[in-house]
């Protein structure tokens, strides 16, 4: 099954990032960008929360496999992206640096520079798979069986996060921009977001084994802690002074985990929004774009690029923003359906998860004969 609330919080977190991506309203452009940051809250919270899952149930986890997982979700799509991004630069007679080619292929985009203005977040969510598979299959079980060890570890990474985004802002007063330290690399190489995905990790973390403390935190202040949270959310992401920047991101990855969390623990329900026809309508819609969430994501700016401003689309009609909307939401179907979904059906039938493999092979044996690409529960977290 899946998880409405899921959907709903990537369908904001896309919409919040194809608004960023075009010149439209002022306000939801300038919050916009945050909806990278909440994709990382999120996905640090789905990813390991499959990793404590599978520890808890075998009592180990087995990295390379959820690597590979992770790359047949994540690669088929991403270099069909490519290939048609190629496509249309020879089209247009584009040239591009080898270089920047070299950064979108091999997942680096974020330090040797790309072809596209938005991969870099991929890089990033790439690196997280490789570091966090890496931590699985190194660190004991007795490590994470100690809230007490856990938590000192994260609060200290999380400070050391926020000290680094510091001083990188530090070096940039007193010695000038260079590479590594201007404001676009603390926006996107991995060192600097890291933090909002390890939230992710913590918020699941205790999501999972402190159930019961956490639960009736957000039950006592459910209101408080949405109210503010979504202020902040809306708030924070206007302040751009320098040394403000790294304080605004943590109050952005809290603020967002938080709401996140009441969420998921259905102490916010965003369920109750369909309370008519149209609010139902308005759910789904945002439910489905949720879904072809990474699909939308890769193609909305080449929609803007290759068919809004290469069609004079931008400056000529007033619905200039409505057809890049709509056109990126339609690409991102397209293209999942084409590609992403038989990859993940190839994905289930030849590299299952443990649990999706348990189920076949106790169907096999019942006779029943049960394809285990359709395993309950198994899209939940893609």
């Amino acid at each position: 099954m899946r998880l409405p609330e899921l959907d709903f919080i990537r369908g904001i977190a896309i919409i919040l990032v194809i608004f960023f991506h075009f010149p439209v309203e002022p306000f939801l452009s300038k919050i916009g960008y945050t909806g990278v940051d909440l994709f990382f809250v999120l996905s640090g919270f789905l990813i390991s929360g499959l990793l404590f899952s599978e520890r808890d149930k075998y009592g180990d986890v087995k990295p390379l496999r959820f690597l590979i997982r992770r790359g047949l979700k994540i690669y088929p799509l991403f270099y069909f992206f490519m290939v048609v991004s190629l496509c249309s630069f020879w089209f247009y007679g584009e040239h591009f640096s080898i270089l920047h080619l070299i950064g979108e292929l091999t997942f680096t985009r974020n330090y040797l520079g790309g072809i596209w203005v938005h991969t870099w977040s991929l890089c990033v969510e790439e690196h997280f798979y490789f570091t966090i598979a890496l931590i699985m299959l190194f660190s004991e079980n007795k490590f994470w069986n100690n809230k007490h060890k856990v938590n000192g570890v994260f609060i200290a990474l999380f400070v050391f996060s926020t000290m680094l985004e510091l001083f990188n802002v530090l070096l940039e007063n007193i010695y000038g921009t260079n590479y590594f330290f201007n404001v676009w690399a603390r926006r996107v190489q991995t060192q600097y977001v890291f933090d909002s995905l390890l939230y992710g990790v913590f918020i699941s973390y205790h999501y999972r084994y402190n159930r019961a403390n956490l639960q009736q935190f957000l039950h006592k202040y459910r209101f408080v802690l949405f109210i503010v949270s979504l202020m902040i959310a809306l708030i924070a992401p206007l302040g751009r002074t320098p040394f403000f920047n790294p304080i605004k991101d943590v109050l952005l990855y809290v603020s967002y985990g938080n709401i996140m969390l009441l969420m998921v623990t259905g102490e916010i329900s965003i369920r109750k929004l369909q309370f008519s026809t149209y609010s139902k309508w308005f759910f789904n819609m945002i439910c489905t774009i949720g879904v072809y969430s990474y699909s939308i994501y890769l193609f909305h700016v080449f929609v803007r690029d290759k068919i809004i401003e290469k069609h004079e689309l931008l400056y000529t009609s007033s619905y200039a923003f409505l057809i890049y909307f709509v056109t990126s939401v339609a690409f991102g179907i397209l293209s999942a359906r084409l590609v992403e979904i038989p990859s993940l059906k190839l994905r289930d039938r030849y590299f299952p998860s443990r649990s999706q493999k348990n189920i076949f092979l106790q169907s096999q044996k019942a006779g029943s004969g049960l394809d285990n690409s359709d395993s309950p529960g198994h899209t939940v977290f893609h």
